[in-house]
Formats: C-alpha cells, structure tokens, sequence
C-alpha cells in the first residue's frame, strides 16, 4: 500500500501496527488496508465511520488484533473473508450496534 501526502509516497511493506484511535476518521473504512500484509493490529475504534467492513480486511493474514469498537454507523454482516485472518485473536466490535444486522 502506498500513502500519499506533501512529502510524497511511501510504501508500507512492513507497517506493523496502526493504531488510529479517537482520530476522528469519518467516511468508509478503507479497502486498500487489507493490502497491508505485515500488519498486525488495526484499531480504527472510537471514529465515525460508517458503512460495511470491506473484505479485503481478510487479506491481513498475520492480524492478530482488529478493533472497531464505537464506529456507531459500521453496519451489515461481517465478511467471511476475516476467516482468513488465522492469527486473528480479538476483534472488538463492541459499540457498534448496526454492525452484524
């Protein structure tokens, strides 16, 4: 995955863990991070995003840990595509009372 700003580009080949917590993150929930494939935790928990879990999050084979707990508008089913999250050992969706519907 490549980001994108006034200093230019850079490549995330070995991010390990991103922590955007209380950022105030509004919009989707990105489907590029599931190109993150060294990443171990994600936790986007306490924004306002909205919409579906992108399935792509089910490429981020050596996650360990996902949080999404307290983004009120995440709504719809989980993909199934997170089984593919073997290392997967805590997803925290809590506050987030949409999700799963």
């Amino acid at each position: 995955m490549l980001l994108t700003g006034r200093g230019g580009t850079l490549a995330c080949t070995r991010l390990r863990v991103l922590k955007l917590q209380k950022m105030g993150l509004t919009g989707a929930i990105p489907a590029a991070l599931g190109r993150l494939a060294s990443l171990r935790v994600l936790d986007l928990s306490k924004n306002w995003l909205r919409g579906r879990v992108p399935p792509e999050l089910g490429g981020l084979t050596n996650l360990e840990r996902l949080a999404l707990a307290a983004n009120a508008a995440l709504h719809g089913a989980l993909p199934a595509e997170l089984g593919d999250c073997a290392r997967l050992e805590r997803l925290d969706v809590s506050r987030c009372a949409r999700l799963c519907e």
